[in-house]
């Protein structure tokens, strides 16, 4: 099996789902992690991410909301202000460069 898609999930062992819209509340985090899939869905790695980033953020989200791990095969999202965001993951897959996003976190 060869990792061909790259997705962020609920679980670094490719057994969660796809990160969907969510409401945190004020200081509640929420833990994502950049899954290789092969192209039958199947669960093949999880990856270490090029890098990890917000975007379309809203009002008081920044982008030190967002930590990577050491070995940036996850990231924590932590809600400091009211706001909104997407979590964007890139990673190289057989020297593609491959982007993912999550849903909207609120």
């Amino acid at each position: 099996m060869a990792t061909t898609k790259l997705s962020i999930e609920t679980r670094a062992d490719g057994s969660g789902t796809l990160v969907s819209n969510q409401t945190l509340t004020f200081g509640q985090g929420v833990t994502v992690y950049a899954i290789g899939r092969d192209d039958d869905g199947a669960f093949v790695e999880t990856l270490a991410a090029d890098s990890w980033g917000l975007i379309d953020s809203t009002d008081g989200v920044v982008s030190g909301d967002l930590v990577p791990s050491m070995d940036n095969k996850s990231a924590v999202f932590t809600a400091a202000l009211d706001g909104s965001t997407v979590v964007n993951a890139i990673a190289t897959i057989d020297a593609v460069s491959t982007s993912a996003i999550t849903g909207v976190l609120y």
